[in-house]
C-alpha cells in the first residue's frame, strides 16, 4: 500500500480547482451558443452528484454555511426550481419532509438568537 504524501493529497485538489474553472468557462460558452444539449445525461448526473456531495460535505465538516452558487452564475428561479424538484424526486423526498428539514435552525442562527 502506498503512503500518502502532501503531494498526493494536494495534486488532485489543484487539478480539481483548475478543472472546475475550465468547466465553468466551457459550460457558459456552450449555453451561450445554445448547445447545452450536446452534454450527455451521464456527464450531467456525475457533475451534479459530485457538486451536491462536495457542497454538503463542506458545510457539514466545516460547520458553516455559504451560497451554493456564484453571484454571476446566471441561474434563474426556473433553473433552481427544476433541479430542486428533480433532486427531491430522485431521492424520494417529499416537500413536507423537506419543509421539516428546512425549518430547523442553522447553528449560526441559534448563536445569533442566543446573543440577542
Amino acid at each position: 500500500m502506498s503512503q500518502l504524501t502532501t503531494e498526493t493529497v494536494t495534486e488532485p485538489v489543484t487539478c480539481f480547482e483548475d478543472d472546475a474553472q475550465r468547466l465553468w468557462v466551457s459550460t457558459r460558452k456552450l449555453l451561450a451558443e445554445g448547445r447545452g444539449n450536446v452534454v450527455s445525461e451521464l456527464a450531467i448526473q456525475q457533475l451534479l452528484a459530485a457538486a451536491v456531495r462536495l457542497y454538503a460535505n463542506k458545510m457539514d465538516t466545516e460547520n458553516r454555511y455559504f451560497s451554493p452558487v456564484r453571484d454571476d452564475s446566471g441561474l434563474t428561479v426556473t433553473d433552481v426550481a427544476v433541479v430542486a424538484t428533480e433532486l427531491l424526486r430522485s431521492v424520494d423526498l417529499s416537500l413536507f419532509d423537506l419543509s421539516m428539514w428546512a425549518s430547523r435552525p442553522r447553528e449560526d442562527e441559534m448563536i445569533d438568537r442566543s446573543n440577542g
